[in-house]
Parts: C-alpha cells; sequence; structure tokens
C-alpha cells in the first residue's frame, strides 16, 4: 500500500453492554491516521480505558496493516472513543476496531447500516463476546441493518443466543471467523443473510431393529418405565407448544419433527433412549419459551417457581420392590437442586442478559429433573414391597466410595452430587452418582473404550449386561448402548460413527456399573426399625429388661442389710461374753 501524505479519519459505531444494566449501548469510535512512527494512542474524555481494551486496539492495528501490506511504523493513530463518561473495558471491540483500522488506512470511508463485535487477535482471528442479547438489541435500535458476530458452533449455547437474538429483535447476525471473512460485507456487496436453525437430527428411526431382536423379555417389562418416558415427551411438547410460531416458526416445526423421531424410537423399544433425546431438547425449547425474561427479576421469579415445584416432590415409602425406581428419583432430586444452585449463582453474578439466559437453561434442566422426580415417585407409591430402610453399612460404604472418588476424580459434577445426595440421607441415590462418575470420568474406562470401541466388542458388552441386568435401569442402559451401535452403522460419516460408537460403550459401561450398585443397595436394605448390626429393642422389652436390674438390686441390698445385722448382732455377743467375772478353779 502506498504511504498517504495526509490525515485520514473515520468512524464506526461499536457495541458494548453497561454492566449490571443489562443494556447494550452503541459507542462512537473514531480513527485518524497520520505520518508517523507507529504510535497507538487512545483517548476516552474522562473515561478511563482498560489494558485489554488498548491491547485489543494494538491487535487490531497490528492485523490491518498486515492486512493491507502497509508499513504500520509509517502511521500515527489517534483513537478517540465517545463513552458518554462511561469507562471503558474488555476486548470484545476488537473487530470493530480492525475494520476500522483498514477503512482508514485505505482512506475509505465504513459504509454505514452494520455494528459488528468480537475479539481479535494479531492475525484475525476473531473470538467469542459476551452480551450478544443486549447487543443485538441495541443495534436495532439503532437502525443497523445487521450485525456481524463471531463464529459459534451450530450446536452450542452461543449459537442459540444469536438465534434468539436475531429472531427476537429483528435483526440478521452474520458470523465470522476471521476479520477477513468480514470485509466482503463491509467493503463489498456480500448479502447479509440471517443465520438458519438447525437442530434436525435423523436417526433413521425407521430402519432400528425393535429391542425384541437382543432382548424378547424387554417389552414385557417396562410397563412402569413407559410412565417416565410419556411424561419426558409431555414436557418437550408442551414448551414446544408455547413458543412463539411468528418469531421461531422454522426452530418450532423442527422440534416437533424431532419429537415425532423420538416417539418412533420409543415404539421400537428404546424407551430410555427416546426419552433421553427428549429430555436433551427440552433446554432449547425453554430457551425459546422464555426468551423474554432476559432481567434478573423475571429470570429470578421463574427459577423460584422451579424451586418450589423441586421441593413439594415427596418420597414414597422405600420397599423391597420400588427402591430403583425411588433411588433413581433420589439421584435426580440431587442433580435438580444442584442444577438450581448454578442457576442461582449464575444470576446473581450476572452482568449481561447472556448470563440471565445461562441461568434460565440450566434451570430448566433442573425442572426437567424435578418433573422425572415427581412421576418416578408418584410410580412408585403403586408399587408395593415389603418397607425397607438404608442399614448403617451401606451409609458406611457410600461415604468410602465418595472419598475414594473425591480422590480420584476432584470435584467433578456428578462426585459433588453424591456428596449432595450423602449430605441429606440419601446414601443409595450418592451410589448411583457416583456410577456415572466411575463411567465417564474413569480414565482406564476411556483406554478400554480404544481398545474395544468396535462393534462387535461393544455387541458382547451388551448382550453379557442384559443376561446379568436385574433392575429396570442396567436393562435400559444396555438397551441405549444397542441404540448407539445402530447409529454407528448408519452414521453419515466417519466422525459420526467414531462419536456413536463412544456412547455406545460409555451407556454399556454404565449398565454394569448401575448394576452392580442395585446389587450393593439390594444387600444393604433392611426391615424397616432394624438394621444389619443388631435389631433395635422395643420399649416393652426395654421396660423389661430394667424390672429385672432393678429386682436384683433389691434382693442385693436386702442380702446386704441382713448380713450386717447378723454380723452386729455377733459383735454385741461376743462383748457381753467378755463382760462376765472370771472364775478360778479352787485348789483342793
Amino acid at each position: 500500500m502506498a504511504s498517504q501524505s495526509f490525515a485520514y479519519t473515520v468512524h464506526i459505531n461499536a457495541l458494548a453492554v453497561l454492566q449490571g444494566a443489562y443494556t447494550g449501548v452503541a459507542t462512537p469510535v473514531y480513527l485518524n491516521v497520520t505520518k508517523g512512527t507507529g504510535i497507538v494512542s487512545v483517548h476516552a474524555g474522562n473515561a478511563t480505558v482498560a489494558q485489554d481494551t488498548v491491547q485489543s486496539i494494538n491487535y487490531a492495528v497490528d492485523y490491518a496493516a498486515s492486512y493491507l501490506g502497509a508499513d504500520k511504523n509509517a502511521y500515527n493513530y489517534n483513537f478517540t472513543i465517545v463513552s458518554g463518561g462511561s469507562n471503558i473495558s474488555g476486548p470484545s471491540a476488537g473487530l470493530p476496531f480492525a475494520l476500522l483500522s483498514i477503512a482508514a488506512l485505505k482512506h475509505e470511508q465504513l459504509p454505514g447500516g452494520f455494528v459488528a463485535t468480537g475479539t481479535v487477535t494479531q492475525n484475525g482471528t476473531v473470538g467469542e463476546i459476551g452480551g450478544i442479547s443486549d447487543k443485538a438489541r441495541a443495534a436495532a435500535k439503532a437502525g443497523a441493518r445487521f450485525l456481524i458476530v463471531p463464529y459459534a458452533p451450530n450446536d452450542s449455547f452461543e449459537y442459540n443466543l444469536y438465534y434468539v437474538s436475531q429472531q427476537a429483535y429483528g435483526i440478521p447476525l452474520v458470523e465470522v471467523g476471521n476479520v477477513s471473512q468480514a470485509i466482503p460485507y463491509v467493503f463489498g456487496n456480500a448479502a447479509a443473510m440471517p443465520l438458519g436453525f438447525n437442530i434436525t437430527v435423523d436417526y433413521n428411526a425407521s430402519q432400528l431393529n425393535s429391542t425384541s431382536a437382543i432382548c424378547p423379555s424387554c417389552a414385557a417389562q417396562d410397563s412402569n418405565f413407559t410412565t417416565l418416558v410419556n411424561s419426558t415427551f409431555d414436557l418437550l411438547s408442551s414448551a414446544i407448544s408455547n413458543i412463539n410460531g411468528t418469531a421461531f416458526g422454522s426452530a418450532k416445526n423442527q422440534l416437533m419433527g424431532q419429537m415425532d423421531q423420538y416417539k418412533e424410537i420409543g415404539s421400537r423399544g428404546y424407551l430410555y433412549s427416546a426419552s433421553d433425546l427428549a429430555f436433551l431438547d427440552y433446554p432449547e425449547a425453554f430457551l425459546l419459551d422464555n426468551y423474554r425474561a432476559y432481567n434478573v427479576t423475571s429470570a429470578g421469579a421463574v427459577i423460584n417457581n422451579i424451586y418450589d415445584y423441586c421441593i413439594s416432590a415427596t418420597a414414597p415409602q422405600l420397599t423391597t420392590s420400588n427402591y430403583e425406581y425411588v433411588v433413581s428419583a433420589e439421584a435426580r432430586y440431587a442433580w435438580a437442586m444442584t442444577d438450581l444452585e448454578a442457576a442461582g449463582e449464575q444470576l446473581n453474578s450476572s452482568q449481561s442478559s447472556d448470563q440471565v439466559f445461562a441461568a434460565l437453561v440450566t434451570a430448566s434442566r433442573a425442572y426437567a429433573w424435578c418433573s422425572a422426580v415427581q412421576v418416578l415417585y408418584n410410580t412408585s407409591s403403586s408399587m408395593g414391597g415389603t418397607p425397607v430402610a438404608q442399614s448403617d453399612q451401606l451409609q458406611s460404604y457410600a461415604s468410602s466410595q465418595i472419598r475414594q472418588a473425591m480422590a480420584k476424580y476432584g470435584n467433578q459434577l456428578y462426585v459433588n452430587e453424591s456428596q449432595y445426595s450423602y449430605n441429606i440421607g440419601e446414601y443409595s441415590a450418592a451410589l448411583y452418582s457416583l456410577a456415572y462418575a466411575n463411567t465417564f470420568y474413569n480414565t482406564s474406562a476411556s483406554t478400554n473404550l480404544r481398545a474395544q470401541s468396535n462393534e462387535s466388542g461393544i455387541y458382547s458388552m451388551i448382550t453379557s449386561s442384559l443376561a446379568s441386568a436385574n433392575g429396570v435401569w442396567p436393562r435400559e442402559f444396555a438397551l441405549q448402548s444397542y441404540f448407539y451401535l445402530q447409529q454407528a452403522s448408519l452414521a453419515p460419516n466417519a466422525s459420526a460413527a467414531s462419536a456413536d460408537l463412544s456412547a455406545a460403550y460409555s451407556t454399556a459401561q454404565l449398565s454394569f456399573n448401575i448394576d452392580s450398585v442395585d446389587a450393593k443397595i439390594s444387600g444393604g436394605l433392611v426391615p424397616v426399625n432394624s438394621t444389619l448390626a443388631a435389631p433395635t429393642p422395643q420399649l416393652s422389652q426395654i421396660e423389661g429388661e430394667l424390672n429385672l436390674v432393678y429386682g436384683v438390686v433389691i434382693i442385693l441390698i436386702i442380702v446386704v442389710i441382713i448380713t450386717l445385722l447378723i454380723l452386729i448382732v455377733h459383735i454385741i455377743g461376743h462383748r457381753k461374753e467378755g463382760n462376765q467375772p472370771v472364775r478360778t478353779r479352787r485348789a483342793r
């Protein structure tokens, strides 16, 4: 690029979020380029500019000069940020700074009608930012035709926020991974097309083998579990029906299509797989349904309602017939309360609407868990069986297993959830969470996965698990493994097949681990009012034993008194005999 002999000034509106106010603002930024020696200066009136913002500006200038092939040190760069007195911090204006620098070095004004946000590195990579919802609202309010944002994976929470913000505020969002990808939209004629929303996954439900092919007896045993599956379907369907079809019509239709697939998967016997897939879609549907709850007050009310719903669940009496359902419900209750605690922390520390939405999504998982808890408790109430309680030995075993897991895995989620269950006296539920920890955090299991991640090896694991499984959960996890094994064979590419094989192995391993825990729990349950260590004496028995002790003590006291009386009489008689006159024998 040829050196310019005169100064040139350009300007752009950079998006910022007023921290704690959940409000985005379009902040004017001016750049004056003059002949110089590479000096970069930043001014913001009486406001301060944080070091991370200054560094972002320097990266932007470095990239602009490199992109244009210019000598950076041939110019001075004088940035002026019109902040209205608010202090400036954060690197998220790197992308607009870079576009501003390119325009200034080209001596070309930036076209109006667009705004941009994103961090930037010296090589032009555009990175993630926060507060996208607040910024999109501010961009729409300012009349921008489109908003350029950093690339986000299609299945990520960030992408979901992009879509929600775009549809809610009516402004197209354009994703870029590098500053160079933004150039055609800013300096060229590239049309800004709205982001799409694609959650559709083809599970080839019509090609799945029925579970009867691998487990002929499973269908007859699943009537209670079907209730749980249908309740999860109802939960997702209800959220989908509440979605605003005008703003989010494409997403709503896709979710309905996925729901139809899950029902067919369930009809082929893969009950847990169908329920699990519906469960995983629920947070997305919940976010679309609750997108207006972007402030702390409204989001806090939603979370509090979920909390009240969760604590309203009442556990039935644990019995020999329902313990699997009750224990799994109690484990899910711990997962829900852990999620609610996290949601509260996210909300209390939030500085932008993004963090408020993140808290809502976390709370939505808690609501789904608690919905399952309510169903499992209700189902358990009608299953009969002998009333039982958890023994002291089960408590001791859970305690030792938690200590081992803490030493092995640290403060991982399932470990923390097991600790929560233990602290409220649900030792069996703690063991359920530890089964998940030992499945998904176990590095040796990961090594085995690499060694056994082939269809025949995993199929052997599945058949072995089904042959030994004594409960509903081990059986359902084994069948879920079979579901993913078939998905691997139907996968569209090697990467998807590898992911499905990994899921198949993990769920087969989980089946074994839960079965082992079930056996431990079953052996650690004792009839109500008893423990394995010794029978608890009844009140009448205790009274009888006390009366016996009292009787023995009274007899002993009487014997002692009589003995003392005899001794006293003997001593007195001996003294009288000693006081008689001494009689001597007379001599004859």
